[in-house]
């Protein structure tokens, strides 16, 4: 006589599958699922220890500063989120 199985519990049925939801937004963005798994390589590799990943950490972060001072001025003289490129 085959065993039935356990039926699950509400939460359990409810709770998204974490597997398939973090496929689903690697397919439908690559590019930053590419730049999240490199930055963390980078930081766990101990990339912060050299003077060269140092340089590379400043660079990127002036970067990125600079896009959120554009979008934030961008933000605020138009009213909207949406910046145009």
């Amino acid at each position: 006589m085959p065993r039935e199985k356990p039926s699950q519990s509400n939460h359990e049925q409810e709770t998204p599958d974490l597997r398939r939801a973090l496929k689903r937004g690697i397919e439908a963005n690559p590019l930053p699922a590419l730049a999240i798994a490199a930055g963390a390589g980078f930081v766990l590799g101990g990339g912060l220890r050299h003077p060269l990943g140092k340089a590379v950490l400043a660079f990127a972060g002036r970067a990125v500063a600079k896009e959120l001072m554009q979008s934030a001025v961008a933000t605020s003289k138009d009213g909207s989120s949406r910046r145009n490129l």
